[in-house]
C-alpha cells in the first residue's frame, strides 16, 4: 500500500503574516520593487543568507531583485507558519529553487513533502514524464549528497526504486538518459533499494490495497497477477 507521511507540527507567527505593525524590516522584491514588511528575528532564523543583514540594526531594507512577489510571499507563508498553500507543480518547483537561493533547507524540505509525498501526489508525479524528469532535475542540480540523506529525501528515493522496478523504466531511454545525465541517481537508487523502508530491507508494493513485498530486485509477484497491470510475460521478469 502507498506510504502514509505526516509533516511534523510547527506553532508558527502566522499572525504576523503581512502585519506592519511589529515589522522591523521590509523586503523589497522583483522587478516591480514589491515591498513586504517582516520581521528580522523570523527572516534571520530561517534564511541562511539573509540572516547577516538582517543582524545588523541599521538594515531597513533587503533586496530581493531575482524572485517575484508571489513566490516570495509563499516563502513568507512557510517562515511564518511552517506550511504552504499547494501550488501547481511548477509553481512549487519554483519555491523549491528559491528557497535554495535564500538557504531555507527546510523549506526546500517541505515542498518535496507536498510535492511528492503529501496528499497521495506521489502518484502523479511518478507517473508524469515531464514531473518526475524536473522533478530529479531539481535535487540534483540544487542539493549536496549529505543533503540527499535526510529522511524526506530517503522516502521519495524509497518510492521511487519501488516505481522504477515495478513500471521497468530501466528499460525506458529517458529514464537511462536521465541516469546518465545525473551521476547521483544510480546510487541514490541503489541505496534505497538495499536499505529499504525504514532500513529493512525491504520495499513493498506501491499500488493501492496491495500490502505485498516487491523484494529484492524484483517486481512485486501479487501485483503481477493482476492483468490490467502487467503483461504476463514481463510480469516476472528482473529489472
Amino acid at each position: 500500500m502507498p506510504p502514509v507521511f505526516t509533516p511534523p507540527p510547527f506553532p508558527g507567527f502566522g499572525s504576523q503574516l503581512r502585519n506592519p505593525m511589529f515589522s522591523d524590516i521590509t523586503l523589497v522584491v522583483g522587478a516591480s520593487a514589491v515591498s513586504i514588511p517582516c520581521h528580522r528575528l523570523i527572516i534571520a532564523e530561517h534564511s541562511l543568507r539573509l540572516a547577516p543583514a538582517c543582524a545588523d540594526p541599521h538594515t531597513r531594507e533587503l533586496v530581493i531583485s531575482r524572485w517575484e512577489p508571489e513566490t516570495i510571499q509563499l516563502v513568507l507563508q512557510y517562515l511564518y507558519t511552517g506550511s504552504v498553500d499547494y501550488h501547481a507543480f511548477d509553481t512549487m518547483m519554483v519555491v523549491y529553487e528559491c528557497a535554495k537561493d535564500l538557504e531555507i533547507g527546510c523549506l526546500m524540505e517541505h515542498v518535496i513533502y507536498m510535492v511528492v509525498l503529501g496528499g497521495g501526489r506521489w502518484e502523479v508525479v511518478m507517473s508524469d514524464t515531464r514531473m518526475l524528469t524536473i522533478l530529479l532535475e531539481k535535487i540534483f542540480s540544487l542539493t549536496r549528497e549529505v543533503e540527499r540523506g535526510k529522511a524526506v529525501y530517503r522516502r521519495v528515493f524509497t518510492l521511487l526504486a519501488a516505481v522504477v522496478q515495478q513500471q521497468g523504466l530501466m528499460k525506458e531511454v529517458w529514464f537511462t538518459d536521465l541516469m546518465r545525465s545525473h551521476s547521483g541517481l544510480a546510487p541514490e537508487l541503489l541505496r534505497a533499494v538495499l536499505l529499504g523502508e525504514d532500513e529493512t530491507g525491504r520495499i513493498g508494493c506501491f499500488h493501492e490495497g496491495c500490502d505485498e513485498i516487491i523484494g529484492e530486485w524484483r517486481k512485486c509477484y501479487s501485483c503481477a497477477g493482476s492483468a490490467d497491470i502487467w503483461d504476463a510475460e514481463s510480469a516476472l521478469d528482473d529489472w
